[in-house]
C-alpha cells in the first residue's frame, strides 16, 4: 500500500497537521460547512461509492481517507475542544510570523493572496472555494491541492492580524491630530511647559487596560463569551499581555474548554512564570483536567470544583 508522503509547506511545515487544507475548508468554518464538505470527499474515496478503476490509485484513496480525511473531520467537527484548541495555536502561529515579517511562500496563488491587503480575505475564500472543488477530483494531485489551499490559510492568519506588508493591521486608537496654530498661539506656546510624550509601551498600556478591566467584570458576572470577546481584543493591541492570557485562560476553564485554557495559561506563564494568577489557574486547571480522565462529574464534585477556584476571579497581578 502506497505510503502518503509529508507536505512541507503551507502550515504543515511548522509540525502541526492542517486539517482545514484536508478538508478544504476556510479557517474558522462552521461545523456544517465541514460536514458538508466532508460528505462530498467522502463520495470521492468511500469505497462503496467512489469511481476508481486503478489499484494504485485505490490504495491511495484508502489512505488518504483513513490517514487525513477522517481524523481532520474528528477534530474539526466532532470535538469541539479539540477544534478550539487547533485554532489557538493557527493564531499563535500567524502572530509568530507576523513578528518575523514574511512568510515562506512556494505557489504564485499564495504569493498574490499575499499582496491582496484589504481585499485579502474576499480573495482568499475566493481561491480556497477555487480549489476545494478540485481538491480530490485527481487522487494522485490531491496533496499538491492540500499544500496549496495550506499555504493559503497560512497567508490568511497573517493578513487577518495586518502582519503582511500591504494589509491593514487592527492598530491601537491613534491620538488626535494637532490642529495648525496661529502666529499669536505659537508665541503663547513658548511660555508654556512641554507635556510629557507617553513613550509607545505606556500608550498600549492604556489602549489595552480598558479591555482587560472589562473582561474581569464579565468574568465576575460569569457573562464568559463576552470577557472572551474583551480579552482577545486586548491580544490583538498586545499580543504578550500576561494579564490577557491568564484571564483568557481562566474564562476557558468556566466554560469547560480545558484546551484553550491550557494554551492561554501555558503562554501567559511563558511569559511571566512567577505569576502567581496564572501560577494558581494552572493548578485549578490541573485538578479539574485530572478529575475529567477519572470520569467525577457527579453534582457534589461540581459543588467542590467552584470552590477550587477559591478568590482567583476576583483578583490580578
Amino acid at each position: 500500500m502506497p505510503k502518503i508522503p509529508q507536505i512541507k509547506c503551507g502550515l504543515f511545515q511548522f509540525d502541526i497537521t492542517d486539517y482545514h487544507a484536508i478538508l478544504g475548508v476556510p479557517i474558522g468554518a462552521s461545523p456544517e460547512q465541514v460536514r458538508r464538505q466532508y460528505l462530498q470527499i467522502t463520495r470521492i474515496l468511500f469505497p462503496d461509492l467512489r469511481k476508481i478503476d486503478s489499484e494504485e490509485e485505490k490504495q491511495l484513496a484508502d489512505q488518504l481517507l483513513s490517514k487525513l480525511v477522517n481524523p481532520a473531520y474528528e477534530i474539526l467537527f466532532k470535538n469541539e475542544e479539540a477544534r478550539s484548541e487547533h485554532l489557538a495555536v493557527l493564531e499563535q502561529i500567524g502572530e509568530r510570523l507576523g513578528q518575523q515579517g514574511k512568510a515562506p511562500l512556494k505557489s504564485k496563488t499564495a504569493q498574490e493572496l499575499a499582496k491582496a491587503g484589504e481585499k485579502g480575505e474576499a480573495l482568499y475564500q475566493k481561491y480556497l472555494n477555487s480549489i476545494a472543488k478540485q481538491e480530490y477530483q485527481i487522487i494522485n494531485k490531491a496533496l499538491e491541492k492540500i499544500a496549496l489551499i495550506s499555504e493559503l490559510n497560512l497567508v490568511y492568519l497573517m493578513l487577518k492580524n495586518g502582519q503582511i506588508e500591504g494589509s491593514k493591521p487592527r492598530a491601537a486608537p491613534a491620538p488626535a491630530a494637532a490642529q495648525t496654530a496661529s502666529p499669536q498661539a505659537e508665541n503663547n506656546h513658548q511660555s508654556q511647559p512641554v507635556p510629557q510624550e507617553k513613550s509607545p509601551a505606556n500608550q498600549t498600556a492604556s489602549y489595552v487596560e480598558p479591555y482587560l478591566r472589562r473582561g474581569q467584570n464579565f468574568i465576575n458576572k460569569q457573562d464568559y463569551s463576552k470577557a472572551i470577546l474583551e480579552l482577545r481584543e486586548a491580544l490583538q493591541l498586545e499580543p504578550n499581555n500576561v494579564d490577557a492570557h491568564t484571564l483568557l485562560g481562566l474564562a476557558y476553564v468556566r466554560q469547560k474548554q480545558f484546551g484553550m485554557a491550557k494554551v492561554y495559561i501555558n503562554k501567559a506563564l511563558q511569559l511571566d512564570p512567577n505569576n502567581k494568577m496564572a501560577l494558581e489557574g494552572k493548578q485549578v486547571l490541573d485538578k479539574l483536567l485530572e478529575q475529567s480522565k477519572t470520569g467525577n462529574s457527579s453534582g457534589k464534585k461540581s459543588k467542590g470544583k467552584r470552590g477550587l477556584f477559591g478568590g482567583l476571579f476576583g483578583k490580578k497581578n
